[in-house]
């Protein structure tokens, strides 16, 4: 079958279809914009992402399988979660072998920069995704399906771990100064944080487009490959 040959609107991607799809609405693979395909003899594409009409356009998600499943997030954190731990394990050795050449305030500072390199460089690089994510096949970006910037990736960063940051900063002040009794209202309040911390993540399990509290708030989507 004749092939049409065009460029992506939004990405530049050199493109080809089946003739039989003049005149449809298509997804860019690489940056995944809706658009138009027109015919030979009209001007190119027709960037169609904002006359698209809501329910066509609602229509045309929910039938893709595109946004990464709950299951696939967890798998990418833990695998994530295993190389960070690492990383510091070996920063906080090489600190604690360097016999006070290298100060802890040195380590935490840097503990701080290894964390927000990862997500936010990785999630802003042409990956666009993290070591985990990429072993899972998927990826981070925009709400229009574009590669997040370093500002908007690093926003990411800091809205989804504001929580457990506060929440280790009020709790290592509290146990280290009193340690842990275990009272009740102790109980009570650790099994607080640890519910209303997880809800954030877990609600990716629910949404329509499987986003978590930090993508609802910066505006991003974890899609698969």
């Amino acid at each position: 079958m004749e092939k049409l040959h065009f460029v992506c609107p939004s990405c530049g991607k050199k493109l080809k279809v089946d003739r039989g799809c003049e005149g449809k609405t298509v997804r860019c693979p690489g940056c995944k914009t809706l658009f138009a395909v027109l015919g030979p003899h009209q001007d190119g594409v027709e960037h169609t992402r904002q006359k698209t009409s809501a329910a066509t356009q609602d229509r045309t998600e929910t039938s893709t399988t595109n946004y990464a499943g709950f299951w696939s997030r967890a798998g990418a954190c833990v695998i994530d979660c295993v190389l960070l731990a690492v990383l510091v394990m070996m920063l906080r050795f090489v600190v604690a072998a360097s016999d006070g050449a290298l100060s802890w305030g040195f380590c935490w500072l840097a503990e701080v920069l290894i964390y927000w390199g990862y997500f936010a460089l990785l999630h802003s690089s042409e990956w666009q995704a993290t070591f985990g994510k990429r072993a899972l096949g998927v990826f981070v970006t925009d709400t229009d399906g574009r590669r997040l910037s370093l500002a908007r990736a690093s926003r990411r960063y800091l809205v989804m771990v504001a929580y457990p940051f506060i929440v280790g900063v009020v709790a290592g002040y509290r146990w280290g100064l009193e340690g842990w009794t275990g009272h009740p209202v102790e109980v009570a309040l650790l099994a607080f944080w640890i519910i209303t911390g997880s809800s954030f993540f877990l609600v990716a399990a629910f949404t329509r487009k499987r986003q978590a509290f930090h993508d609802m708030i910066v505006g991003t989507l974890v899609l698969k490959k």
